[in-house]
């Protein structure tokens, strides 16, 4: 996700952070995800423009039949 602020990048980067992890907690991905967590959260910053982002980057282990 890319943020853009004029203000505190680190506070909205980590808002947008927590928003994507409530919405992918607990899923199951319909019923095929045994385990899905997130694995890793990397920030960048643009140091010549107010922009930012984050990546969050989820372990997935699903079987399907």
């Amino acid at each position: 996700m890319v943020v853009h602020s004029r203000g505190d990048i680190y506070e909205l980067l980590d808002q947008a952070a927590e928003d994507i992890e409530s919405v992918l907690r607990d899923r199951t991905l319909g019923g095929a995800c045994e385990i899905f967590a997130l694995s890793q959260t990397d920030f960048a910053l643009d140091q010549d423009h107010p922009l930012g982002e984050v990546r969050l980057t989820y372990t997935a282990q699903y079987s399907t039949e």
